[in-house]
């Protein structure tokens, strides 16, 4: 932890980074407070941001389990309770970075490798295959979760730390992103009228309207993606209810409303909500492979944003 500890720890270089940064043109650094009513935005533009990375692990993955749109919510509800309450912790308790901590992406490969396992798809009950497959996976994380607990109380991340470099991690990262390229992009194929619009306005906002000032303050460059979204909502609201996209085009924004009405609006979840959690080899072994991905990807982003002292660009 010596390792992790020094790659962290401030410097004089790092003090003389955010001098340079507000000349630059950086509005905050670490060290300031934004105006109250900012900093909310701010972090609601954030959750914005993370919204649609998170939620994408439960769309791509319930479906495939054999869920229905209820479990499809509660598991949306979970991912994002469990995040929150890391996040948190992380951020009182923790190392306090400005890190949000969510899903992992690495992940995904062992999990559609579990989810299509003759074991599970021998299940003929959508329902019950779809239980089954979490509790398999339940085990796995619990297991991944205990070895890298392990690994951290005795300090045998620190030799992992001796071969993990930007040579090694950015690999990693970047292998990790473009895995998920098809995803983001099929997404936008589904509905293009949508998504152009929302990657249009969110690379006017901060590329080309960034300088613009109102009352003192630059809107577009220090909230591009929720104005991005806001606007691209009043678009496509506008488009449905005036009747140009017909009913069941999926770019209507009342497609999914079933889900308003089949999951309660307050919930809290609970271990083994879905059942005791199953320990199977055939799960725990390729999720053991992917979680040193993730670790390298997320020592990777805390060194990083540990060593910069700057952040929330203008």
């Amino acid at each position: 932890m010596d390792k992790l500890k020094a790659l962290m720890a401030p410097k004089l270089s790092d003090y003389g980074c955010a001098a340079a940064a507000r000349e630059a043109g950086m509005k905050y650094t670490v060290s300031d407070r934004p105006p109250a009513w900012e900093t909310v935005l701010l972090g609601f533009q954030h959750y914005l941001t993370m919204l649609g990375a998170t939620v994408v692990i439960p769309i791509i993955l319930v479906p495939a389990m054999g869920g229905s749109q209820k479990d499809l919510a509660q598991t949306i509800n979970t991912i994002f309770f469990i995040s929150g309450i890391n996040t948190l912790v992380q951020t009182t308790l923790g190392d306090r970075l400005p890190i949000v901590q969510g899903g992992s992406f690495a992940y995904l490969t062992p999990t559609f490798g579990v989810i299509f396992s003759a074991q599970l798809q021998s299940i003929e009950d959508p329902e019950l295959r779809f239980r089954t497959t979490m509790q398999t996976i339940q085990g796995a994380v619990i297991i991944c979760g205990v070895v890298q607990v392990v690994m951290a109380m005795t300090g045998l991340l620190t030799l992992m730390l001796r071969f993990v470099s930007p040579l090694t991690i950015a690999p990693v990262v970047t292998a990790i992103g473009l895995g998920l390229s098809g995803v983001a992009f099929g997404g936008i194929g589904k509905c293009p009228a949508v998504g152009l619009v929302q990657v249009g306005t969110i690379i006017l906002f901060s590329q080309y309207m960034k300088d613009i000032s109102i009352g003192g303050i630059k809107p577009f460059a220090l909230f591009p993606v929720l104005l991005g979204i806001i606007v691209t909502w009043i678009y496509a609201l506008a488009m449905t209810e005036g009747g140009v996209w017909s009913e069941g085009y999926p770019c209507r924004t009342d497609n999914n409303l079933s889900i308003l009405y089949d999951a309660p609006w307050f919930r809290v979840p609970y271990p083994t909500q879905w059942g005791p959690p199953k320990f199977e080899a055939y799960a725990i072994v390729p999720f053991l492979g992917a979680m040193f991905a993730s670790m390298v990807e997320s020592i990777g982003g805390e060194c990083r944003a540990g060593t910069r002292r700057v952040f929330w660009g203008d």
